[in-house]
């Protein structure tokens, strides 16, 4: 376990250095395999065991998939066990035609997956920050400007019209 890391872990558990082996530290450490994520009274507990998410923030679309593992083995060198992000729905979906038609583009920058897999390998966790609004100084805050466009509509309400495109899109993104 990374100093940093070791540090954290000891203040979660309290000074017992077997509890300390006992936190997760890494993904590598639940062996690819699903694991519950839940919380207790302490600390947030992945597969039953405490753990300490230390993240950064990489907006994935501002970089290129060729630079996301160099920026991953930065993350980890700095002590780093996590990468979070958001999702940007304006940039995968981005005219209503696409949507109409129910394409998304996930190419180049947009590469999610590609940039999961390259999170994993680097051995992060991931906080996969779906919005639908992000804010992050992004154009709409990362909603789709042909929302406006739909009858009914009232972004960023409790209205069903705004509840049935949000939810068509997390469940779009989440089955890819």
């Amino acid at each position: 376990m990374q100093p940093l890391l070791l540090a954290a872990a000891l203040q979660l558990a309290g000074p017992s250095a077997a509890a300390a082996q006992e936190i997760v530290a890494s993904y590598s450490e639940l062996g690819g395999k699903p694991y519950t994520v839940g919380y207790d009274g302490r600390s947030m507990r992945l597969g039953g065991k405490p753990a300490l998410l230390l993240s950064g923030s990489v907006h994935y679309v501002r970089s290129t998939p060729e630079m996301w593992p160099e920026i991953f083995a930065k993350m980890k060198a700095s002590g780093m066990n996590a990468v979070e992000s958001y999702v940007f729905w304006n940039y995968h979906v981005r005219t209503l035609d696409d949507h109409n038609a129910g394409t998304a583009d996930y190419s180049g920058r947009g590469n999610v997956t590609l940039f999961l897999e390259l999170a994993a390998k680097a051995d992060l966790f991931v906080i996969w920050r779906i919005g639908p609004y992000i804010c992050a100084e992004w154009p709409g805050g990362g909603m789709p400007g042909w929302l406006r466009q739909l009858p009914g509509m009232h972004e960023r309400s409790a209205t069903q019209p705004y509840m049935n495109e949000t939810y068509k899109w997390m469940h779009q993104h989440i089955e890819l």
